[in-house]
């Protein structure tokens, strides 16, 4: 089965693509600063071109996981979640993705060259595959 994994921000979508068949998650793209329609038409596409079968979305969850996240952004992910599935009819889950930003910047350090949003994708999508 072929997943795309979505990391969540106001101004980026990092998006990355894995395999169960493998247990592998690679950064796939950054989507910057698209309005949902536009944002839908492209993910349309990946979904097609790359026959993905099922969506993980990075949930922003407070260290208190009773609380909301500082700047709201639990709640608009959970809106955007919900968005998608309805408009694209394919399984999708939340998954935690506490410190996947801060791995994500530390990464990129390594290899400045990379893309933060599609390597914090990448490991919200790995994290998935870790807990099959």
């Amino acid at each position: 089965m072929t997943i795309l994994g979505i990391d969540y921000g106001r101004s980026h979508l990092g998006l990355s693509i894995g395999h169960t068949e493998t247990k592998m998650a690679l950064p796939y793209m950054t989507l910057n600063n698209l309005s949902y329609k536009d944002f839908l038409i492209q993910l349309k596409k990946v979904i097609n071109e790359e026959k993905i079968e099922k969506i993980i979305i990075g949930w922003p969850i407070a260290t208190n996981p009773d609380n909301e996240t500082p700047d709201g952004i639990r709640s608009e992910v959970e809106s955007f979640s919900n968005k998608v599935k309805g408009d694209t009819h394919i399984l999708f889950e939340l998954i935690d993705e506490r410190y996947s930003t801060a791995a994500a910047a530390r990464l990129r350090h390594d290899d400045p060259k990379s893309d933060e949003h599609s390597i914090a994708a990448m490991l919200i999508l790995q994290s998935y595959f870790d807990r099959l």
